[in-house]
């Protein structure tokens, strides 16, 4: 399925930039990637651009570790999360609950698997730009920062540098908005996925439902917005008949992709909602890829 093809795409690119894990190697929280990046001590040289980007280079490995550290703990806070879904799933609670709860597992699953393909958020502080600010390679332009915010937020892409040996990380100036930034980074990674002709409806579905194109599906942010915050009659009866597929089939990875498998599969109301379990089976399994390459 789809989450095989994501999991060898994902291990071929992080071999082809020489950030392959070490298989149990300890991790630390101040080895983290914006740990490490505001860390005086470290020697990172920041080109900051007139278009209000910027680059820094790092050792490959001390970039591995720290991409490593980040999926580490990344790792903890999704496996609490699958904690608490299957809690609920066991205990039948109500639907709305779970979904939520899903919601948050895959929202944890796609923002650790974006990130170790090269494409992901960072937030800094006014205090955090003016960190780096101090350790430009040369002048920082007037006006790079706008003195009113508090938060910046930028895309990550992660590519070869010119030195051998070395990563090229580029931040691009980017709306704060993580639940929706995150469906755009993971979509644009399935995207490139080149697959087999079988695999291409399940691209198609995972592209259909976490994408902006296909407009009768709907992206995993906004049922969660919808749920969560839009319609409080979800958390009773209307909530349940609208849930009944999603709840059928969340607790099981093969009726997930079996509903998948349906080629003739329409988003009407109920199948929007039980897409959060198709994407909840098919980023799990990427995850358990990874730790089984980690561990």
């Amino acid at each position: 399925m789809i989450q095989e093809d994501l999991a060898k795409s994902l291990f071929k690119q992080i071999s082809s930039l020489n950030l392959s894990p070490v298989p149990n190697d300890r991790y630390t929280f101040k080895d983290t990637i914006k740990q490490r990046l505001l860390d005086k001590g470290e020697d990172f040289n920041f080109e900051f651009n007139s278009n209000k980007t910027f680059e820094v280079e790092l050792r490959c490995d001390l970039y591995k570790k720290a991409l490593f550290s980040d999926y580490y703990f990344g790792k903890i806070r999704i496996e609490e999360q699958v904690k608490s879904l299957q809690t609920l799933i066991g205990n039948k609670n109500q639907v709305a609950w779970t979904l939520v709860t899903t919601y948050y597992s895959i929202y944890f699953m796609a923002v650790e698997i974006s990130k170790l393909f090269g494409i992901y958020i960072i937030n800094f502080s006014k205090d955090d730009m003016l960190n780096m600010f101090t350790r430009s390679t040369g002048s920082v332009p007037d006006g790079f920062i706008d003195e009113n915010n508090k938060n910046f937020s930028y895309q990550v892409s992660v590519n070869h540098s010119e030195y051998d040996g070395f990563v090229k990380l580029k931040y691009t100036p980017k709306s704060p908005r993580p639940h929706v930034e995150v469906w755009k980074n993971i979509t644009e990674v399935v995207k490139r996925l080149e697959v087999s002709d079988n695999i291409k409806q399940h691209q198609t579905l995972f592209l259909n439902i976490c994408g902006y194109e296909n407009k009768r599906w709907h992206i995993p942010s906004k049922i969660r917005n919808d749920w969560n915050y839009s319609f409080a009659n979800y958390y009773g009866e209307a909530g349940t008949k609208l849930g009944h597929t999603f709840i059928k089939i969340i607790g099981s990875k093969g009726s997930s992709i079996s509903w998948g498998n349906k080629r003739d599969i329409q988003p009407h109301p109920q199948n929007i909602v039980a897409s959060i379990s198709y994407i909840y089976h098919c980023l799990i399994e990427v995850i358990y890829k990874v730790d089984n390459r980690i561990n």
